[in-house]
């Protein structure tokens, strides 16, 4: 019993080892990304190349009347939009998390077209004790090319599940239901 389980984990262990051999990259996704360019301005501040929006500020120094971390950083961006390269009703960004030090709290933005994530793009806003805004960090891309994107998807889900399964050769095939992957035997995978 014991050399079957034995057997039975090393060739296990050999197929694990030839499945994680891929031709891709780990991301594909960013076999395709640019890295932005940053140039140091007149000023002396590291701007986008392309776009001249301020990257990074390091001596910042915003008072907001407002008491939260999301409300003063809102207010911020409404305040700073030109010089980020944002628009002045900031749509193209969303919140996604405020994390708290001791020295005070980060608010984590991502931006947007269209409701559409824009892949490995964070704006970060450090906010000491005192309610001040103290530093920035902008990644976001030059997105105005990509205003016209749709943002309906060209493709349900389940029938990129269908391609995929017939381009992997899969002889079961799966179906996404309430957020849930499914066997073709309607049985939870």
């Amino acid at each position: 019993m014991k050399k079957a389980l034995s057997l039975l984990l090393f060739v296990f262990s050999i197929v694990l080892t030839n499945a994680q051999k891929s031709e891709y990259p780990v991301i594909p996704e960013k076999r395709n990304l640019k890295p932005i360019e940053s140039v140091t301005d007149e000023q002396g501040r590291e701007v986008d190349k392309e776009t001249k929006a301020l990257r990074i500020n390091r001596n910042e120094y915003f008072k907001s009347e407002a008491k939260e971390a999301e409300a003063i950083a809102f207010s911020f961006l409404q305040a700073k939009h030109e010089i980020y390269g944002l628009s002045r009703n900031l749509n193209e960004l969303k919140i996604t998390g405020i994390v708290e030090s001791p020295a005070g709290q980060y608010v984590y933005y991502r931006q947007y077209v269209n409701d559409i994530p824009v892949f490995a793009t964070n704006f970060i806003i450090y906010i000491n004790k005192e309610n001040i805004v103290k530093y920035t960090l902008n990644e976001f891309r030059n997105i105005a090319k990509y205003k016209d994107v749709a943002s309906t998807p060209s493709i349900t889900v389940n029938a990129a599940l269908t391609i995929a399964n017939e381009y992997l050769s899969i002889k079961q095939h799966f179906t996404l239901a309430d957020g849930y992957l499914f066997c073709k035997n309607k049985h939870r995978c």
